[in-house]
This record gives C-alpha cells, structure tokens and sequence, in this order.
C-alpha cells in the first residue's frame, strides 16, 4: 500500500474521531482502534460488507456486497440498473460496514460513491471493474470521508 494512500486513509480515521460523539467514543476507546496500516491488512484487497444507500425519496437500501479497497479507495461492480446504481446516481452518500468473522473487528465507513467512466476503468486493475460473466457492470469508487474501526479488546 503506497504511503499517500496509508495518510488519506489515516487521515479519514483520525477525522472520524475527532467528530466522534460520546457513544462513539466510548465504544472505540484509544486502545481498541485501528490504525491505518491495521485496517488495510484487516481489509485486505476484498471483503463481504453492508453497503447502504439511500433513494431519491429518502428510503435506506442496505445489502451485501463485495468491496474492493485499492489505495485509499473502496470500488464495486453492479448491474447498472440496480437499486443501488439509482440511489448513487440520485444521492451519492454511502455507508459500509463489515466485520471480522470472530466478530472482534468492526468497521464502519461513510463516503461519497461515483459511477466510474470508461476511461477511469481503463486505468485500474479489471478485477476490480470488469464486466461480470452475465454482462456489462457499473463500477463504483467509493471515497471514504470517515473510516471508524475497532478491535474488541
């Protein structure tokens, strides 16, 4: 993981906490959170995790979803005519959140989701974006605004 990319993803940690409420706080407490170096190989390059969008109207839409973080970046693949890809093109505010399978890491992150064009997708590993067995996807790239990650002590 190039070192820009560690310190935009610190940097979204750090941000996360400074805003933190009470609540937050007290469940995240110094010793338990994870740095940016520890959430990366937490992560690894995909992982299963909730995404939430939210309608045009206003209505939450929560699935699961395989996510791939490159740099400091989260992308996903869709069909293009997913609830999902709608609620991003009306409303690009997200949230994912996942966890270890021991249950003793938890994630959540927000940020701000775009449909990539083709000449983004171009320049990227085709893991990451390219079309699926059953036709063209939608690629997604999601910028983390606020990162909070916890080890249960």
């Amino acid at each position: 993981m190039p070192d820009d990319a560690l310190a935009t993803l610190q940097a979204a940690i750090d941000r996360s906490l400074a805003a933190a409420g009470p609540a937050i706080l007290h469940s995240f407490p110094p010793e338990s959170r994870l740095s940016a170096a520890e959430f990366v190989a937490f992560w690894g390059g995909q992982r299963l995790a909730a995404l939430a969008t939210v309608s045009p109207r206003g209505r939450a839409h929560a699935l699961p979803i395989t996510v791939h973080l490159h740099g400091a970046t989260f992308y996903l693949r869709s069909e293009p005519d997913a609830v999902k890809m709608r609620d991003i093109r009306a409303n690009p505010s997200v949230a994912l959140s996942t966890w270890s399978a021991e249950g003793d890491i938890h994630v959540m992150i927000q940020g701000t989701a775009r449909e990539l064009t083709a000449d983004e997708r171009a320049a990227l590993p085709p893991d990451l974006v390219a079309d699926a067995p059953w036709g063209p996807v939608a690629a997604v790239a999601i910028t983390p605004t606020r990162i909070t990650a916890r080890r249960r002590s």
